[in-house]
């Protein structure tokens, strides 16, 4: 797997705020959607941003290591 860069944390952000239009879906469609379904659904985002998150999290943290690594080279500790 290639090592992810700052584009792609971006990215990855930015595709974790579509739980928003996710959740306005539900919201809109809400009185059409049984019980059962909206549990399902609800459950089903869970699983889905669960995952979504923990990559954004594996992200973050190759170019976190990629920045400190790069100081690293140049004779500096990370900068804060």
């Amino acid at each position: 797997m290639k090592e992810k860069n700052m584009f792609d944390l971006e990215q990855e952000i930015l595709n974790a705020w579509h739980i928003v239009s996710d959740l306005k879906v539900l919201l809109d469609n809400w009185d059409k959607t049984t019980e059962d379904d909206k549990q399902n659904i609800i459950i089903g985002l869970m699983s889905l941003y669960g995952l979504k998150f923990e990559a954004l999290l594996e992200t973050y943290e190759q170019c976190l290591n990629s920045v400190s690594r790069d100081q690293g080279l140049q004779g500096q500790g990370p900068q804060i």
